[in-house]
C-alpha cells in the first residue's frame, strides 16, 4: 500500500553546469504527469514521462527542472562583417570629400548593435540524457519513498478503524437476532392484550411473525459485510494497486450498512449503522489517497 502524495528533489552536475528536478505527487483518480521547464529543453519531456511511467501508475506528477548553472554554452556572438565593410567605405568617402583627417579606429563611428548580434545556439540535451536521467530517478527513489512511508502509516490507522468496524458489525448482528428471537413473544402479549385470548388466531399469528422477521432479516447484508470485511483486510496488506479496488468495496460495505439501517428499527441499531457509517466514511477519505 502506496500513498498518492510525495516529494522528491535533487540538484547534479550535468554537462558543463548543473540542472535541478523537483518531482511531487499528489492523490488523483488517474496518472497525470505535467511539466515545468525551460522551452529549450522541451525534448526531454518524453523521456522523462517514460521514467516516471515505470514507478507512478497512479497520481497527478508535477515536473519542474531549471539549469541552476549553464549546461553548455547557450549563445554565440555573430559579426556582420559585409555591413561593417559598407560601414568602413562611407566613413572613407566622407573623409576624402570633407578633406577629414583619416581614423585610425574606424569602429568607434559603427553602431555595434548593429554589427554584431547576439544568436541563442541549439542545444541537443538528450546528449546528456543519461545524467539527467540519473538526477530523475534519484528524485524518484525520494518520491517513492515518501509515499511508501506515508502508506505504512495510513495501513496502520485502516487496520485499526476496520477492527472497529468489525466490532460494529458482530454488535448489529448479535442485536438484531436477539431482537428477532424477542419478537413472536411481544407480539402475541400485544395481540391478546388487545383482543383477549379467546379469539386469538394462532395461524395468522404465526404468518405475521414469518412475514415481519423476514422483512426485517439483514443476514444476507451481514454475511456480505463479514465478506467485504475479509477481502479488504487482505488488500491492506497487499503490496501491488488497491485504491481502486479498497474504493470499490467501501461502496459496496456502505450499501449494505444503508439496508441494514432501512430494515431495522431499533434504536440500538440505528446508533450502531450511524457510527459504522461515520467509519467508512473515515476509511474512504485516508482510501482516496492510495495508490
Amino acid at each position: 500500500m502506496k500513498s498518492m502524495t510525495g516529494f522528491g528533489s535533487v540538484e547534479g552536475k550535468v554537462g558543463q553546469g548543473r540542472l535541478y528536478i523537483e518531482i511531487k505527487s499528489i492523490n488523483h483518480r488517474y496518472r497525470e504527469i505535467n511539466f515545468r521547464m525551460p522551452g529549450k529543453m522541451t525534448s526531454l519531456e518524453h523521456l522523462i514521462r517514460s521514467v516516471i511511467q515505470t514507478k507512478i501508475a497512479r497520481g497527478k506528477c508535477d515536473i519542474y527542472i531549471r539549469e541552476n548553472e549553464k549546461i553548455c554554452k547557450s549563445t554565440q556572438l555573430t559579426v556582420n562583417v559585409a555591413l561593417a565593410k559598407q560601414f568602413n567605405d562611407c566613413l572613407t568617402q566622407l573623409e576624402k570629400s570633407l578633406a577629414l583627417p583619416k581614423t585610425n579606429n574606424p569602429i568607434q563611428f559603427m553602431d555595434l548593435n548593429k554589427i554584431i548580434s547576439v544568436e541563442e545556439v541549439h542545444i541537443d540535451y538528450e546528449k546528456w540524457w543519461k545524467q539527467i536521467e540519473t538526477l530523475v530517478n534519484r528524485a524518484l527513489t525520494q518520491l517513492t519513498r515518501m509515499r511508501q512511508k506515508e502508506g505504512i502509516n495510513i495501513r496502520k490507522d485502516q487496520k485499526l478503524r476496520l477492527k472497529h468496524l468489525l466490532r460494529l458489525v458482530k454488535q448489529i448482528d448479535k442485536t438484531i437476532k436477539k431482537a428477532q428471537s424477542n419478537q413472536p413473544k411481544k407480539l402475541r402479549e400485544k395481540i391478546n392484550a388487545s383482543v383477549g385470548e379467546g379469539v386469538f388466531d394462532e395461524q395468522r399469528f404465526q404468518n405475521e411473525v414469518v412475514f415481519m422477521i423476514s422483512k426485517q432479516d439483514i443476514s444476507e447484508e451481514i454475511v456480505r459485510l463479514y465478506s467485504h470485511i475479509k477481502q479488504y483486510a487482505a488488500l491492506i496488506d497487499d503490496k501491488g494497486l488497491v485504491g481502486r479496488k479498497i474504493d470499490f468495496l467501501l461502496q459496496e460495505m456502505n450499501r449494505e450498512i444503508n439496508t441494514i439501517g432501512s430494515k431495522s428499527s431499533g434504536v440500538a441499531i440505528s446508533e450502531y449503522v450511524v457510527e459504522a457509517k461515520s467509519e467508512l466514511e473515515r476509511l474512504r477519505e485516508q482510501i482516496q489517497n492510495i495508490e
